[in-house]
């Protein structure tokens, strides 16, 4: 039996199916003419691995026209750069969803297709194609663990991906402690979305730079080093060196020179506009959750605001709040005599995992798994050396902490943590009161059932309002521009239709999760109203009616929208 995501992903194929002009294939060729101009040489990868985060989509020709249209995040997608958007940022998204770097064929989007919220499950896994390039390491010789044309020098087998855990559990393996032993020295993390970057990965003041920025699940998602003759600071520009180096190869070699190169270099000017997509991704700033402030968020519904207040000042008993590294509900702790930035912390949470190495729902028994180290090459936390926990052998590189996550995108990103260790927004609540977490941190936050489920509902209902606010008014407006160019571009303004109604469906199926908002008729109820919007966006892919008809139903849906926001918060 399918699952609901896997119905809701087969439902999305339906709807496009519907469409025409889906099909438009984006004029790339200019863009994979552009090569660094240096004269080649050895691949010159001196760095320090940083983790480089799993941020690759398809291509077009490689898939049929279903898969195509299941993966509105894959290559030869039709974003509307330069015809229709030519700012940095919409070069940055072109890139984002359609440059391989002459690799594998994965691109950004492989791994963070826009219609699942820039992050992979295994139910999404579950519905691509056999020969997508998420599943290189299942068909491409030189990438599978074993195969002979995988083995080094020394006749050793080469890790690149665990398929089993990546079908299993959205797991993607890193090699942030250095690509000396890829078959042993790995770890295996879930793929981090890349909403509200802008706002949560200021390094703390006083903090170990580099890395300049925070990224990836420990801190220090960006390389630091030389890669290709590029010198990387751990900088959000950065980031996309590693990941090329880390994802797109096609051995294990990982050579950009040579007769037969791996991969290529991005340019500068590639690297700073997929920096300015990042950037632009989700909210910009925080919400403010502060008692008595003048714009301080309030919630209509009951129990969710009673779970802001819990999430904000703690629960008797507890020795800890949420807010303490969260501060409104975002990735930024507070710093003393500083401004709030983007902390570590070890949770327990890799030990939780360690702990549940059996347990057939946390991971894929008899898989390996090393004990994942979380941020630097050794105990101290920084770069200045390889060098193990005391007790482990070729793993645990680290000093054990973990980079603190936003929540504000928590509702509709699960399974939850590096690991994806935990499936349900409530038990990621609970393991604040779990043993491994009091171990960690010498605290404990001890909801009862009750406060886990309006704590749950508060995060709810701010997931809903983030996604009204910052993901589809934002593409409604988009859409309307495309829709004002002539030629009308049905591709580009079906895709971006696209994405809203799936972000309409995220926000349905949060709130109705939480079995908030969803009573009484239209005027007061905001899941039916969100049903309205998502018709209107529906009728407004089809390219046989006017534009002003489909400019319209767009307005209509942006009326509907604002209405429910009216409906969860003052």
């Amino acid at each position: 039996m399918n699952s609901p995501l896997q119905i809701r992903a087969i439902t999305k194929i339906l709807l496009l199916s519907l469409t025409s002009g889906f099909l438009f294939i984006a004029d790339m060729s200019q863009l994979h003419q552009v090569v660094r101009s240096q004269a080649p040489r050895a691949a010159d990868i001196s760095l320090h691995w940083q983790g480089a985060r799993s941020i690759a989509v398809r291509p077009a020709a490689q898939h049929g026209f279903f898969a195509q249209l299941l993966a509105t995040a894959s290559a030869e997608v039709a974003t509307g750069y330069p015809a229709i958007f030519n700012d940095l940022a919409s070069q940055g998204e072109d890139l984002f969803f359609n440059e391989t770097f002459d690799g594998n064929g994965r691109t950004c989007g492989t791994c963070h297709p826009a219609t699942e919220n820039f992050t992979l499950t295994a139910d999404f896994i579950a519905t691509l194609a056999p020969d997508d390039p998420l599943f290189v390491a299942e068909f491409i010789p030189a990438l599978m663990f074993g195969a002979p044309e995988n083995l080094d020098a020394q006749g050793n087998p080469q890790r690149f991906e665990n398929p089993a855990l990546m079908r299993a559990f959205g797991l993607i393996t890193e090699n942030q402690d250095g690509m000396g032993d890829t078959g042993k020295r790995f770890n295996m993390r879930s793929i981090p979305h890349n909403i509200g970057m802008s706002a949560s990965i200021l390094t703390p003041a006083g903090a170990l730079m580099p890395p300049e920025d925070r990224t990836g699940w420990s801190g220090d998602g960006a390389p630091i080093g030389t890669i290709d003759g590029i010198p990387a600071l751990g900088r959000l520009e950065d980031f996309l060196l590693g990941a090329i180096v880390q994802h797109y190869p096609l051995t294990l070699a990982r050579s950009f020179a040579g007769p037969n190169p791996d991969f290529r270099s991005p340019t500068q000017t590639e690297l700073d506009a997929m920096a300015a997509f990042l950037l632009s991704l989700g909210r910009l700033q925080d919400l403010v959750l502060d008692a008595g402030a003048a714009n301080e968020l309030i919630l209509k519904d009951a129990g969710a605001e009673a779970g802001k207040v819990l999430f904000r000042d703690g629960v008797p008993g507890g020795t800890t709040r949420c807010a303490s590294c969260h501060m409104n509900a975002g990735a930024n702790a507070e710093v003393t005599d500083s401004t709030p930035a983007n902390r570590n912390f070890d949770t327990g949470i890799e030990q939780f995992l360690q702990n549940r190495l059996n347990d057939p729902t946390v991971t894929v028994i008899g898989e390996p798994r090393p004990f994942d180290g979380g941020f630097g090459t050794n105990p101290a936390g920084d770069f200045t050396s390889l060098l193990a926990q005391p007790g482990f052998d070729n793993e645990n590189f680290g000093d054990l902490t973990f980079n603190t996550p936003s929540l504000i995108e928590a509702a509709d990103t699960p399974p939850f943590f590096h690991n994806n260790a935990i499936a349900t927004l409530e038990d990621s609540i609970r393991f604040y009161n779990t043993i491994e977490f009091q171990q960690a941190r010498d605290a404990a936050i001890p909801f009862n059932e009750v406060q886990v489920t309006q704590v749950a509902n508060f995060l709810r209902v701010i997931n809903a309002l983030d996604n009204i606010d910052n993901a589809i008014l934002r593409q409604a407006d988009r859409a309307l521009l495309a829709l004002a160019h002539q030629p009308t571009p049905h591709a580009v303004i079906d895709r971006i239709l696209l994405i809203m109604i799936s972000d309409i469906d995220d926000v349905r199926t949060v709130l109705t999760d939480g079995d908030l908002h969803n009573s009484g008729g239209l005027p007061v109820n905001a899941v039916k109203r969100l049903d309205k919007a998502k018709k209107r966006l529906q009728r407004a892919m089809n390219t046989n009616a006017s534009v002003t008809a489909r400019t319209h139903h767009i307005a209509a849906a942006e009326d509907e929208l604002a209405a429910i926001r009216g409906l969860l918060r003052n």
